[in-house]
């Protein structure tokens, strides 16, 4: 009886062992694709993550052109406001000096020195090209200081008194005007 007890438990045992031996060999092929899908995996991530590194690198190298390129564009940004508020200054300053000396009646029967006239068209020239002005507006501004220059050439008789203080205050009042127009180009 005991032998055969324990060839029954001899038998039972082996049986047990081929269950395992085979629920092993599926759990080793269950593994063992699941490795071979991982490995896929890595060369597919690993792939992806190359082509990733490239476009890092790639928007990365755009970014920093692009931001060489904005600094560059606001350093002009910079000087040509700058210019343009000095611009504005300038034309300010002019209108506010004009307007006193039209309303004071010694500019009038003052006398304008010729020197004077060239160094006043010199400057409103520089003043109207840094404001970017239209030919149109830098030529009727240069015209009306020019034409103020070439009367008082005319009127430069000895003798003959001052110039007619109607027609100053007008092309006066034109100037002026003109530089108004200059300061709401350049503010807008």
């Amino acid at each position: 009886k005991a032998h055969a007890a324990y060839m029954a438990w001899c038998k039972d045992g082996g049986k047990e062992k081929q269950f395992e031996i085979q629920t092993a060999k599926s759990e080793i092929e269950d593994l063992t694709a699941t490795i071979a899908k991982a490995q896929s995996d890595t060369v597919s991530l690993t792939a992806k993550i190359d082509d990733l590194a490239q476009d890092i690198s790639t928007n990365e190298a755009d970014l920093k052109g692009a931001s060489v390129i904005r600094k560059k564009e606001n350093a002009e940004f910079v000087v040509a406001e700058k210019e343009l508020v000095d611009t504005i200054s300038t034309v300010e300053r002019a209108i506010n000096i004009l307007e006193r000396k039209l309303s004071s009646s010694a500019m009038l029967q003052a006398k304008v020195d010729s020197t004077d006239m060239d160094k006043l068209v010199h400057v409103l020239s520089a003043v109207v090209d840094a404001a970017s002005l239209s030919i149109h507006d830098k030529k009727t501004l240069l015209g009306l200081v020019q034409n103020g220059q070439k009367q008082k050439d005319d009127d430069a008789e000895p003798d003959v008194g001052a110039p007619d203080p109607a027609a100053y205050k007008e092309h006066s009042k034109g100037i002026v005007d003109v530089l108004e127009d200059l300061k709401q180009k350049a503010v807008t």
